[in-house]
C-alpha cells in the first residue's frame, strides 16, 4: 500500500521495489498493472540487488520494515548503498529509536538519524513518528517514517 500511495503522489519519479519473495513481487506487479501505475518496478532480490544500479540512478529509495533484519553493520552498509544509487530521497518506514544506537528486541531497531549523520551525506532528514492509531503493539511507540533528502 505504501508504494501505491507514493506512486500516486509522485507519478514523475521511478520507484523500484525489491523483495526476497517471488510471490510478493508477482502479486505487487499484478496490482500496479491493474491500477495503471507505470512508475513502480518490482524485482525479486535482496539489498545486494542495488549493486546493479549506477550511482544516483534511482529517484527514490523506499524501505518498508526491511531494515528490522539488519544488525548495526549491515544496516549501515545497506543505507550507504541506498544513498549511492539514490538521486533524490530515501524514505524508510521502520521502527526507530532516538537513543543513538541500535538494539535488538525480536527485531532490530535503529536510530536512523544518528546513522545517517555518521555515515551519509544528505541535505535534510525528517523523522515522523507514526501515530498510535496507525500501528498497534510496540510498533505504536517506535514506528516512524524517515525521510532523507539526498
Amino acid at each position: 500500500m505504501h508504494l501505491y500511495v507514493i506512486a500516486k503522489k509522485f507519478p514523475e519519479i521511478k520507484i523500484y521495489g525489491v523483495d526476497i519473495s517471488g510471490k510478493a513481487i508477482k502479486t505487487g506487479n499484478e496490482f500496479f498493472r491493474s491500477k495503471g501505475i507505470k512508475n513502480v518496478f518490482l524485482k525479486q532480490g535482496n539489498i545486494g540487488y542495488l549493486r546493479k544500479f549506477e550511482d544516483k540512478s534511482i529517484d527514490m529509495i523506499f524501505s518498508d520494515t526491511a531494515m528490522i533484519y539488519f544488525g548495526p553493520a549491515e544496516v549501515c552498509s545497506a543505507l550507504k548503498e541506498m544513498a549511492r544509487v539514490g538521486k533524490k530521497a530515501i524514505i524508510l518506514c521502520e521502527p526507530n529509536n532516538n537513543i543513538g544506537k541500535s538494539y535488538y528486541n525480536d527485531r532490530w531497531v535503529h536510530d536512523y538519524k544518528a546513522i545517517f549523520e555518521k555515515t551519509i551525506l544528505f541535505k535534510s532528514i525528517n523523522v515522523i513518528k507514526l501515530s498510535e492509531n496507525i500501528w498497534s503493539s510496540d510498533w505504536a511507540s517506535i514506528g516512524a517514517i524517515i525521510e532523507v533528502l539526498l
